[in-house]
C-alpha cells in the first residue's frame, strides 16, 4: 500500500545565480531547481511549499519548505539527503529532512523568520565574497545606527520599507522582535527577526540604516515613514547579495 506523508526539509542556498525562490517561466529558480531534482532522483512530480519566498540573488542557510510524497518503499532521511544533493548544483544543498504532521505548513506554521544582513566596510572589494557580503567599502558608524534601530522593534506598518503590492491595513501590520547589529573586524552584520516580513523589508530596513548613516535620512523623516506609511517611501535598499534567510522558528 503506497502511503502519502509529509515532509519537512531544511535546504541551504547561495541565491547569486537564481530568479529567487518561486518558479518562473523560463528563469532559473531554486524552487524548480528543489522539485526537478526530487524527480530525476525518484520520479516523481513534487511541489514544494517554503517558509517564505526569497529574491533574486537572496540567499539561504535555514530555508524550510514541506511537501507531500507517495513512497512505495521505506528510505532512510540520509539516503534521501544523499541521493538529492548528488543531483543539486553544488549552491544548493538539502541538509535535513524528516516526516511531518499532515497538519504542517512551512509558511502558516512559521513563528519567526531570521534574516541575517552582511555589510563589507573595508575598504577593499572581496571578490571572492561579492555573492554574500554586500560590498559596501566604506565606514559604518554603529554608534549612530543604534540611535534609530528601536524605532523598527515593535508592531507596526512596515509599508514605506517595501515595496509591497498589499492593499489590506492588516496584511502590512508586522511585528520585529530583535535587531541585532554586531561588527566582526571589517564584516558588519545586521541580524533582524520578525513574524513575517513584506516584499523586500529587510534589505529596505537595512537601506534605511546605510542612508542614515550617511546623512541621507533623518530621524524626522523615518518617523514619518511610520506615521504615514507609503509603498516605497523611505527609497534606500541595500543590494539583495548580501542578504540571507538564516533560521525559521515553529
Amino acid at each position: 500500500m503506497v502511503c502519502k506523508k509529509r515532509y519537512k526539509a531544511i535546504i541551504g542556498y547561495n541565491g547569486n545565480r537564481y530568479h529567487g525562490w518561486a518558479k518562473q517561466p523560463k528563469l532559473l529558480t531554486i524552487q524548480q531547481t528543489v522539485e526537478d531534482a526530487f524527480y530525476n532522483v525518484f520520479k516523481q512530480k513534487i511541489k514544494i511549499f517554503c517558509a517564505g519566498r526569497t529574491d533574486k540573488k537572496v540567499n539561504a542557510l535555514g530555508q524550510v519548505f514541506h511537501f507531500d510524497w507517495s513512497m512505495k518503499t521505506k528510505i532512510k532521511s540520509s539516503a534521501i539527503i544523499k541521493a538529492i544533493n548528488h543531483a543539486l548544483p553544488p549552491d544548493i544543498r538539502l541538509l535535513k529532512i524528516h516526516v511531518v504532521n499532515n497538519n504542517f505548513h512551512a509558511r502558516f506554521d512559521a513563528k519567526w523568520r531570521i534574516y541575517q544582513y552582511f555589510i563589507n566596510t573595508d575598504p577593499h572589494y572581496d571578490p571572492t565574497s561579492f555573492s554574500t557580503i554586500y560590498q559596501y567599502n566604506k565606514p559604518l558608524d554603529l554608534k549612530k545606527i543604534n540611535q534609530i534601530k528601536k524605532m523598527f522593534i515593535g508592531r507596526k506598518n512596515f509599508l514605506s520599507f517595501s515595496i509591497d503590492r498589499r492593499k489590506e491595513k492588516k496584511d502590512l501590520i508586522k511585528t520585529i522582535k530583535t535587531i541585532k547589529i554586531t561588527r566582526n573586524k571589517a564584516i558588519v552584520k545586521i541580524e533582524i527577526k520578525g513574524n513575517h516580513f513584506l516584499w523586500s523589508m529587510v534589505r529596505m530596513i537595512v537601506g534605511c540604516f546605510i542612508a542614515f548613516n550617511e546623512n541621507k535620512m533623518t530621524i524626522k523623516e523615518i518617523c514619518d515613514c511610520f506615521k504615514h506609511p507609503q509603498k516605497g517611501k523611505s527609497h534606500f535598499r541595500a543590494p539583495a547579495n548580501g542578504l540571507t534567510l538564516f533560521k525559521v522558528i515553529y
